[in-house]
């Protein structure tokens, strides 16, 4: 099982001889190895897709002790969480208006399932989805479905892709590039 893995680049925590060590984690899948690793390329696209210029939370750093600082590092907080919830909100409303007018659902399922795959959004935000985080929990999970999703859409839906490229196009970038070293090995 060792040898047929490949390094992500990613460090986590796991369980070694009875206690918790720092190691590299590994995957079997190359659409999660470092060069291409799609979930990052993923979220990051749908990060700027749905948020724009909005930065996340992490950007606060850490919580003061302070309490003048902790107060105000508080107000900044939830200022912040409701500026991401309503670009959130904008940006499903747009979808769902677009649906309206007439585009087919069906061509927004895989939109769907990578917005639910972040963590940020309900369950199915468009109607179509896995069913949570329990679903996304292993992290080759999102890129497994990004690339079965773009190889349908590839093969049999051109206006999937389309839409997959407009909101994610750096990782449809990292998609082709992933499918060149497949076809020159």
């Amino acid at each position: 099982m060792g040898s047929d893995r490949v390094k992500t680049g990613r460090i986590v925590k796991r369980k070694v001889a009875a206690s918790m060590m720092k190691v590299e984690e590994k995957t079997q899948y190359l659409s999660s190895a470092g060069k291409y690793d799609l979930t990052e390329v993923i979220h990051g696209d749908l990060d700027k897709a749905v948020y724009g210029d909005i930065p996340d939370v992490a950007s606060l750093g850490r919580r003061p002790r302070k309490p003048d600082l902790a107060k105000e590092y508080r107000l900044n907080r939830m200022d912040l969480l409701n500026k991401r919830s309503k670009a959130e909100k904008s940006f499903i409303d747009n979808i769902k208006t677009d649906i309206k007018s007439g585009k087919d659902e069906s061509k927004y399922c895989t939109l769907s399932d990578m917005l639910e795959s972040t963590g940020n959004f309900d369950v199915a935000p468009l109607g179509y989805g896995h069913g949570g985080k329990k679903y996304w929990s292993n992290y080759e999970t999102t890129s497994t479905e990004f690339v079965a999703e773009m190889t349908e859409s590839l093969a049999k839906d051109p206006e999937k892709l389309k839409i997959m490229e407009k909101y994610m196009p750096n990782a449809a970038k990292k998609y082709y590039e992933l499918l060149d070293t497949i076809s020159n090995s």
